[in-house]
């Protein structure tokens, strides 16, 4: 009686997917052709990104907590933090191990950034381009539907969730299909590269949409795979108490409202349908909730069709791509409820960000394995090479009509300020290895409300400026004088940066010069230039001393072209908003 129950998943999972049928007749293939495909998708997303965002991965500058959280982390004598330390109350061990690399590399500062974001760039096209080896076959028989797959997920993604601190989203991608090639493949064990999943799953919170079908995929798979789990079981588990450890120190910021347990539940099964039948869909028409929803619900009865029917092991896709999908909305709406609500709200424009990429990329695993299994010759005779690539011709017809193709080259360029071109990492490189304090060094993003900085005992003083706060421009005369706030009269000023853009179309080479009179009657002065686009950017102006503000008269901002100046909250109408900096 227990060795049939044991038994009874096995035999779904033999009858569901026809694991006694031999494979094809056809002639052993090589696996050169996988080899160079898993190459081509790294050397692809290589060019794609250098394509997209050329002046964020060429240009050496730091992005929010890889300044503020991997590098002094890295950089601590003790190993615990280096390798343990959170990130938002979860911690996250890939990329804490590609910091522990480069502090034990000796990098110096100015080449840290470079090493963080085009690490992030190899091992995410890694990840992705790891369904073009030939250990796949079994799930998708044709290696170009493999390619076109990893390179649509390598495609739609934003900058955020491309950076360094955020890569690892694209790992529930290679979790999933190394979970879907484990429930069907009995052959053989998984490959052994496999061993790198529970390194993989204590990464992002949203990872851990992989872990219900792990388990359920462990009932039926080889020893490798079930060992595996069982790992990754116990870090996650460590992984959720460190999380829970976190929020109720108020480390991470889990929501807590009174939305109550079955309208959480409601809410995921409603955003699993209108993201499944809003992704099918595409960019291109703009259709209601209920419309999504009953899109969603025809896409999982095809897929049902397709499961028992066609009986191709690309149902394991199908299977897996949906379970991945609604834990990853599962999470949003328990973890994240106040915005993942019966409003449904989310849904709106089919956005494909971080929070929900993970659903994404099961989204795009359901249409490579629908297009495989409804392609799929049930006889063992060999087919042709058009029968075979027809899955892949489909999809391509599928991702380009549906707009998909379109929207990457939107959502995968680089942003303009204030998001990026804020960061003075490379201007302050010396001094950041120098060790000296205080420094203040700004970094991106440079939003509202959220000014990062890496610092040595110098912070913001006030509330920076913003674009949104309204800007002032200064042409005529090229100067502007000002004095410093009274709120800040007590603190020392060390540096100080407005954000500035040319008053014109193109690329300009800014200069500014502070001259700070002080009460005493001498001057000091503070300087920055910079060349910035049309978009603009953060200028940091140093100088040689840091200065008591008390002692401060007057300040003088004087340029060398007409620019305009964002304002600062609070400060008087008119007047160029400046990030004073000290301590």
């Amino acid at each position: 009686m227990i060795k049939k129950i044991i038994a009874y998943p096995k035999n779904i999972r033999n009858r569901l997917f026809e694991m006694s049928i031999p494979a094809s007749n056809e002639p052993m293939q090589s696996n050169l052709c996988p080899t160079i495909l898993f190459s081509l998708t790294i050397f692809f997303y290589i060019l794609y990104q250098l394509a997209m965002q050329p002046g964020w991965v060429l240009g050496g500058e730091m992005w929010a907590e890889m300044a503020t959280n991997y590098f002094p982390n890295a950089n601590s004598p003790s190993y615990l933090q280096k390798l343990f330390s959170t990130d938002s109350g979860y911690i996250p061990a890939p990329q804490r191990l590609i910091a522990f690399v480069g502090n034990q590399l000796n990098l110096p500062a100015a080449s840290v950034p470079y090493f963080y974001t085009w690490s992030a760039i190899i091992f995410t096209a890694m990840m992705v381009g790891t369904f073009c080896l030939a250990q796949f076959r079994i799930l998708v028989k044709s290696d170009l539907l493999r390619f076109l797959t990893a390179i649509s997920i390598l495609m739609v993604a934003d900058f955020e969730t491309r950076t360094f601190i955020n890569f690892t989203y694209f790992s529930a991608f290679f979790v999933a299909i190394v979970t879907a090639l484990a429930l069907v493949d009995d052959s053989e064990d998984i490959p052994w590269w496999a061993w790198f999943v529970p390194i993989l799953m204590v990464s992002k919170p949203a990872v851990l949409a992989a872990l219900p079908a792990m388990i359920l995929v462990a009932m039926v798979s080889k020893s490798r795979f079930r060992w595996i789990t069982i790992i990754v079981v116990a870090l996650c588990i460590g992984q959720i108490l460190q999380m829970v450890t976190s929020a109720q120190t108020g480390m991470m910021p889990f929501r807590i409202n009174e939305i109550t347990f079955a309208s959480k539940v409601i809410a995921s099964f409603r955003y699993f349908l209108g993201f499944l039948g809003g992704y099918v869909i595409g960019q291109t028409p703009q259709l209601t909730t209920y419309f999504l929803m009953l899109a969603g619900l025809f896409v999982v009865s095809v897929s049902g069709f397709a499961i028992f029917n066609r009986k191709s092991k690309a149902g394991a896709l199908i299977i897996i791509g949906l379970s991945l999908l609604f834990f990853n909305v599962l999470l949003n709406a328990f973890a994240l409820s106040d915005l993942w609500n019966l409003d449904m709200t989310r849904l709106d424009g089919i956005p494909v960000y971080r929070h929900i990429v993970v659903g994404f990329s099961g989204c795009i695993m359901v249409a490579s394995g629908l297009f495989s299994a409804l392609t799929h010759q049930k006889t063992s005779k060999p087919s042709g090479h058009f029968r075979k690539n027809l899955g892949a011709l489909l999809f391509f017809v599928w991702f380009t009509g549906s707009g998909w193709l379109s929207f990457a080259g939107k959502i995968s360029r680089e942003p303009r300020s204030p998001t990026i071109n804020n960061s003075q990492w490379q201007n302050m490189a010396v001094a950041i290895d120098s060790g000296i304090s205080p420094v203040c060094v700004p970094i991106d993003p440079w939003w509202k409300g959220t000014s990062w900085m890496y610092q040595r005992n110098c912070s913001v003083l006030k509330p920076a400026p913003a674009w949104e706060d309204g800007l002032v421009l200064i042409s005529n005369p090229l100067f502007f004088d000002l004095t410093p706030p009274s709120a800040i009269s007590d603190k020392t000023l060390i540096a100080a940066a407005i954000l500035v853009k040319p008053f014109s179309t193109q690329k300009a080479f800014i200069e500014v010069q502070m001259l700070i009179k002080l009460v005493d009657g001498n001057v000091m002065y503070y300087a920055g230039a910079r060349n910035l686009n049309s978009s603009g950017g953060l200028l940091l102006l140093t100088g040689k001393e840091s200065i008591a503000i008390k002692n401060i008269s007057s300040v003088r901002l004087i340029f060398n072209v007409p620019v305009e100046i964002a304002l600062a909250a609070n400060d008087p109408t008119g007047v160029p908003g400046i990030a004073w900096m000290g301590n």
